[in-house]
């Protein structure tokens, strides 16, 4: 998954590498795009993933995405446990 990023910070998340190349259609990208240097060029960042927590209630909360974030010298997948609406809990 890519990142848009702007002076260090996510401004768009979620893109795939179709998203990617249409975002610039006059450019000519190599394949596959994990392994290029978009950065400096068009902002565009290769988020690394990471493993979802497991340490929460899954019978009332789960994990989403939430912004990735800088360290190890590298953009890294980040999560989020929110609670599960209440209609589905009662449903």
């Amino acid at each position: 998954m890519f990142a848009c990023i702007k002076d260090g910070v996510v401004t768009e998340y979620g893109l795939v590498a179709r998203d990617v190349i249409n975002k610039f259609p006059n450019t000519s990208f190599p394949i596959p795009l994990e392994n290029c240097d978009l950065e400096a060029d068009f902002g565009v960042v290769n988020v690394l993933p990471t493993d979802p927590p497991t340490d929460f209630n899954s019978e009332t909360h789960y994990p989403i995405n939430d912004t990735p974030v800088f360290t190890d010298n590298a953009w890294r997948q980040t999560w989020q446990i929110v609670p599960i609406d209440e209609e589905i809990l009662n449903g």
